[in-house]
């Protein structure tokens, strides 16, 4: 499974039955590790623990720290995709004494088998054959990846 690295605000594209991992860095750790489909409040919440990796059905988390409290990760992914998963989705790590990390992306799961969009500014992307998710970063969509060009992060 490709693995999607998110720092700031993105917009993916990806198609129904497929699966996804987004990779959500933090600049310091947390002890308390939350997925949420919108804010991590009430019955949003679809993965928390306070261990390194966590699951619950097609919703998973895997922390990695590095360089002891500092840069960890926190890779999240959902498996069999479905257009109601469309939506904002939250990365979280609550601190004790600092403010909580977050990192906020945006899924659309396209109908059907996945094809090439057009960029968010109208415009087509250049030359890149067979590709079928868009990366971007808003508010101007600058980057456009295709999975074969995506190191896999080995989750």
């Amino acid at each position: 499974m490709p693995c999607l690295d998110v720092s700031g605000f993105y917009l993916l594209l990806w198609g129904e039955g497929g699966s996804i991992t987004v990779k959500c860095r933090f600049y310091l750790s947390g002890s308390r590790k939350l997925f949420c489909k919108e804010k991590c409040e009430n019955g949003n919440i679809l993965v928390e623990t306070s261990d390194d990796a966590a699951q619950n059905g097609r919703y998973s988390i895997k922390y990695v720290k590095t360089y002891i409290t500092y840069y960890p990760t926190l890779y999240v992914s959902i498996t069999q995709l479905k257009q109601s998963d469309s939506g904002r989705y939250r990365c979280s790590l609550e601190r004790v004494l600092l403010t909580d990390g977050n990192s906020d992306f945006e899924l659309i799961v396209t109908e059907g088998e996945p094809s090439l969009k057009r960029r968010l500014d109208g415009s087509t992307p250049s030359s890149i054959d067979g590709a079928f998710f868009q990366v971007f970063k808003l508010p101007i969509p600058q980057i456009l990846m295709h999975p074969r060009t995506i190191r896999d992060e080995g989750f």
